[in-house]
């Protein structure tokens, strides 16, 4: 398990100038996999042959999971250029690795496209036998079980045990397995709010508590500890202070209040490289 204290990194008193990206483009500040096709949307189900980094290198690392996982492909994806990482993306909009259905508010009905992706994705891993899997989820899944939606009395330990169900079945299936958290999230939104703040950037700041859920925490470490999988915690790289800043370095964090822009994900690729570097 790897976890960094929060260090002093208070948010500036205004937004800056020449912060990056800017507020007017902080929405379109998405990571490449969006506009290149890899990344799947709701109704797709099988995986696209998405490789980057160097292409021709053995060792190949993937990544896998929903948004919260694609929001990490920019970090990632300099690590690949880096280290001579074959890097594959499998990430798919608003589904869970774990192992367990879950209902699709959008399409208004069980998102029987997440499961079915699911199963192939861990067939690709299977074929290829990767060097390292990174995988990522958000939470605030609606569960489904049998048909019915778990109650909330039930959600944490079903969610639990569905997640340690496929860190089992990947750490089978390839060399190393890695669960990077859950980030943060931002209570409210950071390009909305700084622009009608600008000077006052401290009004766009969330509270740690607020912007950290303790009890998925609590159970993501669980579940790769149950399954013997490394856990790394980006919570001190994107909140290194309370409460949690909207602009780090010059940076804006956030595109949205639940990810983070490309800029600022590819501002963390040694951090996370050193990470996983430090990965038994």
């Amino acid at each position: 398990m790897t976890t960094i204290p929060l260090a002093a990194e208070p948010s500036p008193e205004s937004v800056p100038a020449d912060l990056t990206p800017s507020l007017s483009t902080a929405r379109q500040d998405l990571p490449p996999i969006y506009h290149d096709g890899c990344h799947l949307g709701f109704t797709a189900t099988t995986p696209m042959a998405c490789a980057f980094g160097d292409t021709g290198s053995g060792t190949r690392v993937i990544l896998i999971g929903d948004s919260s996982a694609a929001q990490w492909f920019p970090a990632l994806q300099r690590l690949a250029i880096a280290n001579h990482w074959r890097l594959e993306s499998l990430t798919k909009s608003a589904c869970t690795v774990a192992d367990i259905a879950v209902w699709q508010a959008t399409l208004k009905r069980p998102y029987t496209e997440c499961s079915t992706w699911r199963s192939l994705i861990l067939e690709r891993i299977r074929a290829e036998r990767p060097a390292l899997v990174i995988v990522s989820t958000s939470h605030g899944y609606q569960l489904v079980v049998a048909g019915q939606s778990v109650p909330m009395s039930a959600l944490r330990a079903t969610y639990q045990a569905a997640l340690t169900r496929t860190l089992v079945s990947l750490d089978a299936i390839s060399q190393r397995v890695v669960l990077l958290g859950t980030t943060p999230d931002s209570s409210v939104d950071p390009p909305v709010c700084l622009a009608a703040h600008v000077a006052a950037a401290n009004a766009c700041t969330t509270p740690f508590d607020r912007a950290v859920d303790g009890p998925f925490r609590t159970l993501e470490i669980a579940s790769g500890a149950s399954a013997g999988v490394h856990w790394i915690d980006p919570i001190p790289w994107v909140c290194p202070a309370d409460p949690c800043p909207a602009i780090i370095g010059g940076i804006l964090v956030y595109r949205d209040p639940g990810h983070l822009t490309a800029t600022f994900s590819a501002s963390l690729d040694v951090t996370l490289g050193s990470a996983l570097q430090a990965v038994p």
